[in-house]
């Protein structure tokens, strides 16, 4: 049985102030009213001063949130203009360097899609490479070798990648609505970018987003593609980014 939408949004909520407290940015989830124990004793103990690397933190608090914070980032990469430098070429690194999903996750989704083990004598393939060549926000991809010999690119889509983009678009626009809230010295800066629902710059953000969670529902959660040797590795990325 699945819980009640509220609670999970409440758990979702819990995790980004705890997240955001882990890297250094305690101060920020206070202020947005984010009030969890952990939280508070973060603030108390180190105050309203950022971490020193604040874009390598910001980078791997988004990459602990998963794919739509993942987006998130990647879009806020390109605008030099509301983004210090160094923080906009650390999230910049979001665009290649995607953390992968754990194998065992990969084995799960590939063996309930084809109902087959992943190898062996039952298995779907002679041999399957558990390191993948590329990952991106919504799949990732590994080689393998089928039963017959063939050499093939198997493309997995993340597990319950839908459900969760679906229920993360509806926070961060929760948290737009926050940021607009309790940040009122950004609201005369025509750069920022606009909350949700408010006709600005992170309307189309979400509609990119929603694009692509249902790109990620069509077909299968598995694909396989003809692999023509290690020469050809480069033609073999994610196309979801």
């Amino acid at each position: 049985m699945r819980l009640p939408a509220s609670f999970r949004r409440n758990l979702r909520l819990m995790r980004i102030a705890h997240i955001l407290a882990t890297h250094g940015m305690a101060a920020l989830a206070v202020r947005m009213r984010l009030f969890y124990p952990y939280v508070w004793l973060v603030q108390l103990l180190r105050g309203d001063e950022l971490p020193k690397d604040l874009g390598a933190q910001i980078r791997l608090a988004l990459e602990k949130l998963g794919p739509t914070f993942i987006k998130f980032g990647q879009m806020l990469s390109t605008r030099v203009d509301l983004l210090p430098m160094d923080v906009a070429l650390e999230l910049k690194k979001l665009q290649d360097d995607v953390p992968p999903e754990p194998f065992a996750r990969v084995q799960r989704v590939i063996e309930s899609s084809f109902k087959r083990p992943l190898t062996g004598e039952q298995g779907l393939f002679a041999s399957f490479n558990e390191v993948p060549v590329a990952a991106a926000s919504i799949a990732q991809v590994h080689f393998a070798e089928l039963k017959n010999g063939q050499q093939v690119a198997v493309k997995v889509r993340r597990d319950h990648i839908s459900r969760t983009i679906e229920s993360d678009l509806a926070i961060l626009q929760l948290l737009a609505a926050l940021f607009d809230r309790y940040f009122p010295e950004y609201h005369n800066d025509s750069r920022r970018i606009e909350p949700a629902g408010r006709g600005g710059s992170c309307q189309p953000f979400c509609r990119e987003l929603c694009r692509r969670r249902r790109r990620a529902c069509a077909g299968s959660a598995v694909g396989l593609y003809p692999y023509r040797g290690a020469d050809n590795r480069a033609h073999y990325r994610c196309a979801d980014r």
